[in-house]
Parts: structure tokens; C-alpha cells; sequence
């Protein structure tokens, strides 16, 4: 990805590309919030719990609130994403499945997947973390979002890259996971969009 097609993004992610090289005089502290908020309305489950409950996974990591008002949905949500371009691949494939309806996050959880996993010991930590199906599962719930569609096919080549036996299964798990098939649907679904269709194209190269 070049600097302009970075900067389209920040863009369309309401975000600034701007950050201060230390704490601003007279500035309060920046409160740390919680994921939960805007796209995410889902119901709780109604069935009946059973009779012997298994013990509950690890919620996905997050961090606790900080008193005072909460800041404006821009400021929030930069404070999200840099929580989460600080995280390993454990912590970002938990995010990306715990939050995949939130476009934003999931935009946000896999370029961090695919920058982590330019470092070739990471892509097989990713993979063994199911991060191959964690970004599937989010291309496929939006599938009419450019950013998500070009930020997965991008982190899928980077997790899937490589030579060797590993990556060999590395590119065969995300063919089970049906990775192909959602490169093909962003390609078609968004013919306008180079980026798109560079990622999309490079992933379906490597894996068809």
C-alpha cells in the first residue's frame, strides 16, 4: 500500500494523521474506553443456561474506562485504534472475532495482522491463533466495505506468504476457510477500487 492510498484510509476512518510527540500543556488525560459502542446492538442469548456450565473464555482484551465525560466519537474511536496497533496477534485476532460486526475495528485488527506478519515468525503464531478464519469471517460480514475488503486480503497474504512446509498449510487453511472465495467476492464486488483488486488478485495468485 503507497502513502496516498494510507492517507485515503486514515480519511475514511475519520482519523487524523497526527499525533503530538508528547502530552499538550494544560491537557487532560486521555481516557481509555471500551470497544463496545456504535454498530455493535446485538441480544443477549435468551436459552436456558445448562447444568453444568463450562468455565467462561477470556474476554477479549480491552481497557478499563477512565472517569470523567466520555470524548467525541472521533477522539474515541483514534483512541481505539491506537490501543489496537499496540496489541500482538493474540490480542488481535480476540479483538477482530469478539467485535467483527464494527467495520472500523475489523479494518483496524487486520492491518495490524498484516503488519505484524511481515515478520515471517509471526505468521505461523497468527495462523495457529486462527487469524486466517478471523479475517475471513470479517470480509465476509462486509462484504461492501472497501477498507475491509482490501486491509483482509492484504493481512491474508502476509499470514499465507512464505515457503516451506508450514506456509504450504498456512495457504491449504485458509483454502478450507474459504479465503479464495472471498478474495473473488471483493474483486467483483468492488471493480473500481485498485487497491482492491492489487490485494484481492495477489491473494487469489497465491492461493488458486
Amino acid at each position: 500500500m503507497n502513502e496516498a492510498q494510507r492517507q485515503h484510509y486514515l480519511k475514511a476512518l475519520g482519523l487524523t494523521p497526527w499525533v503530538a510527540r508528547g502530552p499538550l500543556p494544560g491537557a487532560a488525560v486521555s481516557p481509555l474506553l471500551d470497544w463496545e459502542d456504535e454498530e455493535e446492538q446485538q441480544a443477549a442469548p435468551t436459552s436456558p443456561a445448562p447444568a453444568q456450565e463450562a468455565p467462561a473464555p477470556a474476554p477479549p482484551p480491552r481497557l478499563a474506562p477512565a472517569l470523567g465525560p466520555a470524548p467525541p466519537p472521533a477522539v474515541r474511536y483514534r483512541q481505539q485504534v491506537e490501543q489496537l496497533c499496540a496489541m500482538g496477534y493474540l490480542d488481535s485476532v480476540a479483538v477482530l472475532r469478539a467485535h467483527a460486526s464494527v467495520s472500523r475495528v475489523s479494518v483496524a485488527a487486520c492491518n495490524r495482522l498484516a503488519n505484524l506478519c511481515i515478520e515471517v515468525q509471526n505468521r505461523q503464531l497468527a495462523a495457529g491463533a486462527d487469524a486466517v478464519e478471523a479475517i475471513v469471517a470479517a470480509m465476509q460480514a462486509h462484504p461492501q466495505v472497501e477498507a475491509v475488503q482490501d486491509m483482509g486480503c492484504w493481512a491474508l497474504t502476509h499470514v499465507c506468504s512464505g515457503s516451506g512446509a508450514a506456509a504450504r498449510a498456512r495457504r491449504r487453511r485458509a483454502v478450507t476457510a474459504r479465503a479464495p472465495e472471498a478474495a473473488t467476492a471483493a474483486l467483483q464486488a468492488h471493480p473500481e477500487n485498485a487497491a482492491v483488486q492489487e490485494e484481492g488478485q495477489q491473494l487469489r495468485d497465491l492461493l488458486v
